[in-house]
C-alpha cells in the first residue's frame, strides 16, 4: 500500500502499482504529503469532469482517471482493507466568496467488506459528532442497487447510507455542484457548497 511505499522512500505523490493481497497488481494514487504521507486515495473530486452518477458495476470496478477525478473501485478498496488495520482520512475543500476552506477528518479503523456483504463500511475511532458516525456497518448503495430505506442514492449519489430511516450526514459521490448532492454536514457553522 502507499504507506509501505512511503516507508520505502517513495515520498512523491502520484500513481503507483501495488499488490496489496497477492491477487494481482493494480494502480493507485498515493498522497505522500497529507498528514505525513502514505495515504492510498480511494476517491477524488476536483471539478465535476467525471460523472459519478453511475451503476453498481461501475462502482465495483472503479472509474475515472487516477491523475484527476476517480473512484478506485469497491473491489480494490475491499482488497486494500480486508486483511490489515487501516486508517481513513477524508480531506474536504470548498470555495466560499473566493476563500478556500479546508478541513479533514481521520478515523482509526476503516474496512470495506466484500460484495457478498454489499461492500459494507466498517469505520471506527471517530468523534461522537461526525459525518460518518451513523454509517458504520452501512451497505453501499447505487442508483441501480439502492439498499437504503429512503432511496438515498437517487437523491445523493452512491454511498454508504445508514440503515435507519434517513440518508445520514454524508455523501461525497453526488452530482457535482448540485445543491445538497455532496454533503458532509459536520463541517463548520455554515453549510458549504461542495
Amino acid at each position: 500500500n502507499c504507506a509501505e511505499l512511503y516507508v520505502a522512500g517513495q515520498n512523491i505523490s502520484g500513481i503507483y502499482k501495488i499488490d496489496s493481497d497477492g491477487l494481482g497488481v493494480f494502480d493507485v494514487y498515493c498522497n505522500q504529503t497529507a498528514a505525513a504521507g502514505g495515504w492510498t486515495v480511494i476517491q477524488r473530486r476536483l471539478d465535476g469532469s467525471v460523472n459519478f452518477h453511475r451503476s453498481w458495476c461501475d462502482y465495483k470496478q472503479g472509474f475515472g482517471d487516477l491523475s484527476g477525478e476517480f473512484w478506485l473501485g469497491l473491489d480494490k478498496i475491499n482488497r486494500l482493507t480486508r486483511n490489515t488495520t487501516n486508517r481513513l482520512r477524508v480531506d474536504l475543500e470548498y470555495n466560499l466568496n473566493s476563500i478556500i476552506h479546508r478541513s479533514h477528518a481521520e478515523y482509526d479503523l476503516f474496512c470495506v467488506k466484500s460484495e457478498l456483504e454489499n461492500y459494507a463500511l466498517i469505520i471506527g475511532g471517530m468523534p461522537e459528532y461526525d459525518s460518518l458516525n451513523r454509517n458504520n456497518k452501512a451497505p453501499f448503495s447505487t442508483v441501480d442497487k439502492d439498499v437504503s430505506k429512503q432511496n438515498c442514492a437517487r437523491d445523493f449519489g452512491a454511498w454508504w447510507f445508514p440503515t435507519d430511516n434517513t440518508c445520514g450526514n454524508s455523501s461525497l459521490n453526488g452530482r457535482y455542484k448540485q445543491k445538497n448532492a455532496l454533503k458532509w454536514e459536520i463541517w463548520e457553522s455554515h453549510e458549504p457548497d461542495l
